[in-house]
């Protein structure tokens, strides 16, 4: 059975206990301070006990999101970084499996077409030199990683 929603994120039109799953990327960040909680919380509400979260957020830090000087005037983005989404994850009473930085790919930013390809074959040749050392090109540290994934479950 394959149920997908639209809806009001800190709201969401189902009923408790509904997904196995609930899954965000790249909206976290976007989702005012106010009401972050109240997001992690409708999260855990919909989820059926022994269900998994899983949120890819992509902080304001220095990273290739800095590339978004054509932005749109009410692009936001939050600067929490992941020690806080942890802790707002658990105080709305997921376990954390697993936290992994990351380096997504393709560029998730606003770029005129014409740079598109000469700044992904850059990050293409980056990842060339990096591979052979690296047991996964997408994984990184928390300094270097452009993201982060929270792996949590609902308990039972």
């Amino acid at each position: 059975y394959h149920y997908v929603s639209y809806g009001d994120a800190l709201n969401l039109p189902v009923k408790d206990d509904f997904f196995d799953l609930v899954f965000s990327t790249g909206l976290a960040e976007h989702i005012a301070n106010k009401d972050i909680n109240k997001f992690y919380q409708e999260k855990f509400r919909v989820l059926k006990p022994g269900g998994f979260m899983i949120s890819l957020n992509i902080p304001k830090k220095f990273s290739i999101q800095f590339l978004n000087i054509f932005k749109k005037s009410d692009y936001e983005r939050s600067d929490r970084q992941e020690e806080h989404y942890t802790f707002i994850v658990e105080q709305a009473g997921f376990d954390v499996l697993d936290v992994v930085h990351v380096n997504p790919f393709p560029l998730f930013t606003n770029i005129p077409r014409f740079l598109e390809f000469p700044i992904t074959f850059l990050f293409m040749l980056i990842w060339a030199i990096r591979d052979p050392f690296m047991e996964d090109a997408f994984h990184a540290s928390e300094k270097w990683g452009q993201a982060h994934i929270i792996v949590a479950k609902k308990p039972l």
